[in-house]
């Protein structure tokens, strides 16, 4: 499939597993350069030197998505790697068991800084970029949790929909 973004640059968050790295390959399938970003160093390292397979080229940038320095360095060394980033991928998350009584707040902080207050830096450090290349996208991972919540996935469905929204919010703030 050709999505006419050959040559583009993309940062992708929660990358070295799973989805993250499933959306990495497809992106560097289609001629994009990636950044892939993950805590797991061993395992980012092996999923870099897949994408770097494809022919496409690609960068592991180790870091916690939580630490609220860690977008500005994201953003910074893919522009530093490709001279631009076009294409943000907000993937860093887990699901979190639990229902209103079983949840401290704890458990309620350490989602909301993984899923939501990083993909809200990151978004804040990429979009001048974009804004002033012209070009860009962000997709924003959530679940189908955001609209039909499961009960013993309180917090991370809780926020599904707060991701959700605010993409929705972010689309119309700076779609123009």
């Amino acid at each position: 499939m050709d999505l006419g973004i050959n040559g583009k640059a993309a940062l992708v968050t929660g990358a070295s597993a799973g989805i993250g790295k499933a959306v990495a390959l497809e992106l560097a399938s289609e001629g994009v350069c990636v950044a892939l970003t993950a805590r797991n160093v061993e395992r980012l390292e092996t999923t870099v030197e897949e994408v770097r397979a494809t022919g496409t080229d690609a960068i592991g940038i180790p870091a916690d998505v939580t630490d609220p320095k860690a977008a500005k360095t994201l953003v910074t060394e893919t522009v530093k790697a490709f001279g631009s980033i076009d294409i943000l991928v907000n993937n860093a998350g887990r699901a979190h068991a639990g229902g209103l009584l079983e949840t401290t707040d704890k458990d309620w902080e350490d989602m909301t800084s993984t899923k939501l207050y990083a993909m809200i830096r990151t978004c804040r450090e990429a979009v001048p970029h974009m804004q002033k290349a012209g070009w860009g996208r962000i997709v924003n991972m959530s679940s189908i949790g955001g609209t039909y919540p499961n009960p013993k996935l309180t917090i991370s469905h809780g926020l599904s929909a707060a991701i959700d929204n605010l993409t929705k919010s972010f689309a119309l703030d700076l779609a123009g």
